[in-house]
């Protein structure tokens, strides 16, 4: 009888212990923000820091134009904001709206977009201590390769090159 009970005492330990193990491995989607705002303030310094969070679904010389366009403006405002980045929490966006810089319609995201963030930040310009409050949005993707990522936009072809979140254009 304790033969038995001991058949059935350890596998249930080797099987509890294991769930623990991929319990506490799990990244977060808060945990994902967190990086990526230390990627944007990366940013202000190092042209191709956000590249990664960047996906490129088109191909051809124009594709790879329109993420050079959407980093290099990114950095543009991102350096007029201040050069320190603090991050203050997410939020779910279920509607259409737009930031001072983005459009985010959710009727026009592609397909494979599963779901739209926006990304609290607030930037500090250390030279004259200034605080400007930020939000960028971030979005995730229902493909499984990209289960556990972030980006920033995704560039990808509909009636010509198009980029979601769509940067409004000043």
């Amino acid at each position: 009888m304790k033969k038995i009970g001991l058949f059935l005492v350890v596998p249930l330990l080797f099987l509890l212990f294991s769930c623990a193990e991929q319990q506490a491995q799990q990244t977060t989607i808060e945990d994902l923000a967190e990086g990526l705002t230390v990627k944007l303030e990366t940013l202000i310094t190092s042209p191709t820091a956000v590249d990664d969070y960047v996906k490129v679904w088109a191909s051809g010389s124009e594709a790879q134009a329109k993420k050079s366009e959407f980093t290099a403006q990114l950095r543009n405002t991102i350096s007029t904001l201040g050069n320190k980045i603090e991050y203050l929490g997410i939020q779910l966006y279920e509607t259409k709206a737009s930031t001072p810089i983005y459009s985010f319609d959710l009727g026009m995201k592609p397909d494979d977009v599963d779901k739209v963030y926006l990304l609290h930040l607030m930037f500090k310009n250390q030279s004259n201590q200034q605080l400007s409050p930020y939000i960028i949005p971030f979005i995730t993707l229902k493909t499984e390769a990209d289960k556990d990522k972030i980006f920033l936009a995704v560039i990808f072809e509909r009636n010509g090159i198009q980029i979601y979140p769509q940067p409004i254009a000043p």
